[in-house]
């Protein structure tokens, strides 16, 4: 079952550990995400798309996502912090957060199974990037060096 929250009254009350479906995040109303700390797995996508968060610190908790994890057009978030115990992804997709800066912690434990793609997210460059080497399953060599259908990360204009 596919579970939306729009509003930060909807995270009330809130304590399902497992989410057979995609978790979607949106709304300008969500601040934090206070009341997910307990959610683990989500067996489908997770999406976090134009939201007012600067931190996903409520997510503190959540292990594993069998489809894409998607972080997309939040404008004022600043750290991908609640993240650190991620482990497992089939996909990355961090795009138009134009205030992050760091993908940590990210890089400390995470395994991406099939893609990552990075673009347009403040000060994220190509620089900056090469700390996901490791991340994606049997990487072959740094990400200068990885086929572009695997990583996508391309630099602000």
């Amino acid at each position: 079952e596919n579970v939306v929250l729009k509003n930060i009254g909807d995270f009330m009350g809130f304590s399902i550990p497992q989410i057979a479906g995609d978790l979607r995040l949106s709304g300008e109303d969500i601040v934090n995400l206070e009341g997910l700390e307990g959610i683990s797995k989500v067996s489908g996508n997770v999406g976090i798309v134009e939201t007012s968060l600067v931190d996903l610190v409520g997510l503190k908790g959540l292990v594993e996502v069998g489809g894409a994890f998607l972080v997309n057009n939040n404008q004022q978030l600043r750290s991908l912090d609640g993240l650190d115990t991620l482990y497992e992804t089939d996909s990355l997709i961090l795009a138009k957060n134009p205030a992050l800066k760091f993908l940590d912690p990210l890089v400390e434990t995470l395994e991406v199974a099939k893609s990552v793609h990075i673009y347009e997210n403040g000060g994220i460059s190509r620089n900056d990037s090469q700390t996901l080497f490791g991340i994606v399953e049997g990487a072959p060599a740094p990400i200068d060096d990885l086929k572009a259908a695997l990583v996508t990360i391309s630099e602000d204009m």
